[in-house]
């Protein structure tokens, strides 16, 4: 029996070496959900990614990966690439054009009608509802 129990750790062992499993934490610019699903969308392209959660609150990615397939570097030029800073990777410029305005923290300016606490005519800074309140479209993020 002991002979048993010892060949199946040794074969436990040898079958996790032999995946070689990486994980790696990765702090983004990602501020909403339509980011985190780009993000995760994106990564879960990437050949050897086999697992992406991103965490909005606290910005921050945990990517599962085959390390004889990709690695850190490989994963933070892909969020790049999406639009997003990864770590000290600055993100793709062009990329981030393309990203829905939410994902962009872009504020809107809105008219105050009056009424409430508010002088009427005042223009006051909102943030855009739509992807970023969780009520985002298949086809994107909805405007004000």
């Amino acid at each position: 029996m002991k002979k048993i129990s010892l060949f199946v750790i040794m074969l436990v062992v040898c079958v996790s070496m032999a995946f070689a499993q990486g994980t790696a934490t990765i702090k983004t610019s990602a501020i909403c959900g339509m980011c985190k699903a780009t993000i995760e969308k994106a990564l879960n392209k990437q050949a050897g990614v086999s697992a992406v959660n991103m965490d909005v609150d606290t910005k921050e990615i945990t990517v599962s990966f085959d390390d004889k397939k990709t690695n850190v570097s490989k994963i933070r030029k892909a969020i790049s690439k999406a639009g997003y800073d990864a770590d000290e990777v600055k993100r793709n410029q062009k990329s981030f054009a393309k990203l829905p305005a939410c994902c962009k923290g872009e504020t809107k300016m809105k008219e105050n009608s009056g009424g409430g606490d508010g002088v009427k005519g005042t223009k006051e800074k909102v943030k855009k509802k739509g992807c970023c309140a969780g009520e985002s479209k298949k086809s994107g993020c909805n405007e004000l």
